[in-house]
């Protein structure tokens, strides 16, 4: 039988000769290889020392790879675990204002007529005009003393800040067109129902507890789904 050096010796697009490669391989103290043929230069004892010696070398990684474990979970070398890092690494803020309020934020109209502008001065032009008093917007960024707002229709402009209003205030489902919405004595769909609420109608938020918030509407007082107002976020909690 040829020898596997012998197997690839023509063999085309082996740009190093097989033989070469193996013959570069040691096994233990005394053994070669060579091609197909093992010459054992020691007797077992060397054996035994290369078992010993490998067996050395892999308890050592086991020890290191447990003290890396446990390292790790600990947070003592890594980058992570620093207090430093950690905040570096941590998910930012929602964002942050010159007014040193969250970004963004809902709010509402102070006055019954207020000028949108395009951007954030009186120089430029004005989009629209809001005829609403109480209205809820959100507020999405700051310049100065301007901020710019967005409606529950998604429309955006800019509005000077003495304009606006830290009164929480929600719009009933202002993305439905119809139905109605419940307006309970307590906070749970089992409870009592004191009123059914229209599309777009616009109401006073006492508290909200992340799910239910607590409403006035004109002369009634009742609980409603947070996930049926504009003017809160989802989870949001407000006392």
């Amino acid at each position: 039988m040829k020898s596997l050096a012998e197997a690839f010796k023509n063999t085309k697009g082996i740009p190093v000769r097989i033989d070469k490669i193996i013959s570069k391989l040691k096994i233990g103290k005394g053994a070669l290889v060579s091609g197909n043929s093992i010459g054992m230069g020691n007797t077992p004892r060397s054996y035994r020392r290369s078992f010993r010696f490998y067996g050395l070398i892999l308890l050592g990684a086991a020890i290191l790879a447990g003290l890396g474990g446990i390292v790790y979970d600990r947070g003592l070398l890594s980058v992570e675990g620093t207090p430093s890092a950690r905040a570096s690494l941590a998910p930012a803020p929602r964002g942050t204002s010159i007014s040193g309020l969250p970004l963004p934020r809902f709010v509402s109209l102070k006055k019954s007529r207020i000028n949108i502008r395009r951007g954030p001065g009186t120089n430029h032009a004005v989009q629209w005009v809001f005829n609403r008093k109480g209205l809820p917007v959100e507020v999405i960024a700051e310049f100065e003393n301007w901020r710019r707002i967005r409606d529950a229709d998604g429309e955006e402009g800019w509005v000077f800040h003495s304009l606006l209003s830290g009164t929480r205030m929600v719009t009933v489902a202002p993305w439905e067109k119809q139905g109605r919405i419940e307006l309970a004595e307590k906070p749970s769909h089992l409870s009592k129902i004191i009123a059914f609420l229209e599309p777009g109608v616009m109401a006073k938020v006492r508290q909200c507890s992340g799910s239910w918030c607590s409403v006035v509407v004109g002369d009634y007082k009742g609980w409603v789904a947070q996930n049926t107002l504009w003017g809160v976020y989802p989870g949001e909690v407000v006392n």
